[in-house]
This record gives structure tokens, C-alpha cells and sequence, in this order.
């Protein structure tokens, strides 16, 4: 979970600016604002000398050193070699070393934000099953799956590379090793993830997914009562085929308000795929502003707080990510299975951090 510790007096800074030989142009506006970020804090220049990346930041933004080495560490720092700038690529490389030399036409973006480079992980990440090919990892509820251009140090991605560094260190190996995001999980859903620790897995793992050869299961709290004991959800979503196969756990009744706890289980993996098929059936997520059914499945927050209290859950802690205070979605990956494309062993993973248990007397 991320917890948000700067609240007010937010520093916003939109600078851009671009060199061309020897023409510069250039727009300034710095802003003190207690008002969350509408506009990014962009630093764009192309560098006509040669200097360490931190020097020329320094000298363009007017941030100290220090500050510039937290941004870089953070993953907000991004350059296009010369070669590539100047054949108009539009790839970038994320840099976190401040000592890297910068070269003639070489270009540099920085995306500052103040309010997310404090921010930081109440609830951190951690493995459940780890092979010399892959991880699988548990994602606290308000935690990224992989940063942006504005930082990735609040992502799992970066939690995991840097343990993975971590070990690398404590066994004197000299070779790096990259970690590969195969898939994600929303912001707001806590579960279970895989990331390969090799290209070769990366790529098998990928094709599973892609054939649709892994099955995933969550636990859902849904508004109202579902009928049916079992029930497969098959809209096309963003034109493309989507089935969520779901069954009933338990139905209960909460500060006169009806839920139901589901079991939902899902091959295809399309975006927001459980809950947008949940609102057509006209029983959304709780906690879900986004992909509400009706006006009536939006329940205050003090109830969710409640509600979280009393199923035991274990992450009301903190501040979520850009959401407010104690407001979450009930929504958790808890299974994977496959077979395993490198032993051809059926793999099943399970994993329940905060287990919702219905009291018989709600």
C-alpha cells in the first residue's frame, strides 16, 4: 500500500525546454499549490556539451543535488542517445545514475512531481514462491504494478528488481539479472503476480497468456444479492471475446445494505475485465466509483471502513494511491494456475493475505 505523506503545500513545476545547437527557446512556470497534479513537471533538453546528467539538471531546473539524485533514483529521469534523438526515435532510456556523461544532442526528460516523490509503500511486496525462472509475488492493495514516466519506486516491478539486486549482491555475483512484467493487476486489487527472471521465461509465460493457458481466480464483494449459485459472464469487451465464470461463496446483509461474496475465475485477461463484466450484470465491485451499476452501489466511506473492520481485512492502513483515506476495492487475485512451460509440471499457487470471513450474524 502507498502511503501519501505529503498532503499540502504540493511543489508543481512545468519546464520545458529545448536546445538546438546553438538556439535556445524556452518557457518557464513554476507554481506553489495546495491542489493536486493537473500538468506534468516536464524538463525536456537536448544537451550541446559534455556533463553528468545530475550537473545538467541541476543547472537547468535549479533543483539541488540531492533532490535531482532522489528523482533519478525514483525513475524519473529519461534519455535519447544523440544517434537515436537526431534519426527522431522516440524511445527513451530510464537513467538512475547521476554520474552518467551526457554527449553533444544527446536528450534528456524529467518528469518531476513532488507529491509522488514522496510518497512511499506502507505495506511492501513480498515473494511467495521464487525459481531461478520466475517469482510469484504478492501486490498490496494502492500499489502500482509498474511505475510511469513521473517514477517507478512505488511499483512492485521496482520493489522486486531491487530484492532481486539484493540477493545478487549478497552472493558476490557479478551478472545482472532483469526482471519481466508478464502481466498486471489494477491499482486498487491486492493478489498475487508473476514476474520472469529470464528473457526465456518471460517470453513462455507470455505465450501462455496470450493462449489464454493461465487461469486466475480472485474473491470479489459485489453489491446486492446474486441469484444464481453459479453464473459465467461472456460480454465482448472492447470488441474482443472475455468470459468471468463466478460462484457464489455467501450472501450476507451490512448496515441494511445486501452483498455477495464471489469466487471468480478468468482465462482471458482483459482490461478491467472483472469489473466491467460485473457491471453489466448489475452487481459491481464494492468500493468500484468507476464501474458503478446504479447510484445505489455507492455506499459511504465510513461503511467500507466498517465493512473492512469487520471481514478482518489486513490493509485499512495508510492511504491507497491517489484515492481517499481507508477507501478500497474489494477485489483480490488469489490463485494462479499453469502448467509449466520450462518443467511441464502443473503449477497452482494460492495465496490469501487478509481472508474475508462473513460473521453468520451480519
Amino acid at each position: 500500500m502507498v502511503n501519501d505523506t505529503n498532503k499540502k503545500n504540493n511543489k508543481k513545476i512545468i519546464f520545458k525546454k529545448e536546445f538546438r545547437q546553438n538556439v535556445k527557446t524556452a518557457t518557464v512556470s513554476a507554481v506553489n499549490s495546495t491542489a493536486s497534479i493537473a500538468a506534468p513537471t516536464v524538463i525536456t533538453s537536448v544537451v550541446n556539451s559534455v556533463v553528468t546528467i545530475a550537473d545538467f539538471i541541476c543547472a537547468e531546473t535549479g533543483l539541488s543535488k540531492s533532490t535531482v539524485k532522489k528523482v533519478m533514483l525514483s525513475g524519473a529521469v529519461w534519455v535519447r542517445n544523440a544517434k537515436k534523438h537526431l534519426a527522431n526515435s522516440r524511445s527513451l532510456t530510464r537513467v538512475r545514475r547521476a554520474t552518467k556523461e551526457l554527449h553533444h544532442n544527446d536528450y534528456v526528460e524529467m518528469y518531476y512531481d513532488e507529491k509522488i516523490l514522496k510518497s512511499t509503500m506502507t505495506t511492501p511486496p513480498f515473494p511467495i514462491f521464487e525459481c531461478e525462472h520466475y517469482g510469484v509475488w504478492y501486490k498490496p492493495a494502492g500499489v502500482l504494478s509498474q511505475g510511469t514516466k513521473f517514477g517507478d519506486h512505488i511499483s512492485i516491478l521496482r520493489w522486486v528488481e531491487i530484492e532481486i539486486e539484493k540477493k545478487i549482491i549478497a552472493k558476490k555475483e557479478t551478472k545482472n539479472k532483469s526482471v519481466f512484467l508478464i502481466h498486471r493487476l489494477d491499482l486498487e486489487v491486492s493478489g498475487i503476480m508473476i514476474f520472469a527472471y529470464t528473457k526465456r521465461a518471460a517470453a513462455l509465460l507470455s505465450e501462455l497468456f496470450k493462449n489464454h493457458q493461465i487461469e486466475k481466480h480472485y474473491i470479489a464483494i459485489v453489491n446486492g444479492h446474486v441469484s444464481l449459485s453459479e453464473i459465467t459472464l461472456n460480454n465482448k469487451l472492447d470488441n474482443l471475446d472475455a468470459e468471468t465464470h463466478c460462484k457464489c461463496l455467501q450472501k450476507f446483509e451490512f448496515e441494511n445494505a445486501k452483498f455477495t461474496m464471489l469466487a471468480v475465475r478468468i482465462t482471458t485477461g482483459r482490461y478491467h475485465q472483472i469489473r466491467r463484466h460485473l457491471k453489466y450484470a448489475r452487481h459491481s465491485v464494492v468500493g468500484d466509483s468507476l464501474y458503478r451499476s446504479n447510484s445505489s452501489d455507492s455506499i459511504a466511506d465510513y461503511k467500507i471502513v466498517n465493512l473492512n473492520k469487520i471481514l478482518g481485512s489486513a490493509e485499512t492502513e495508510g492511504n491507497q494511491q491517489e484515492q481517499p483515506k481507508n477507501k478500497r476495492l474489494f477485489l483480490k487475485a488469489v490463485g494462479i494456475n499453469f502448467k509449466c512451460p520450462l518443467t511441464k509440471e502443473i503449477k497452482n499457487f494460492y495465496y490469501d493475505k487478509e481472508t474475508w470471513s462473513i460473521k453468520l450474524s451480519l
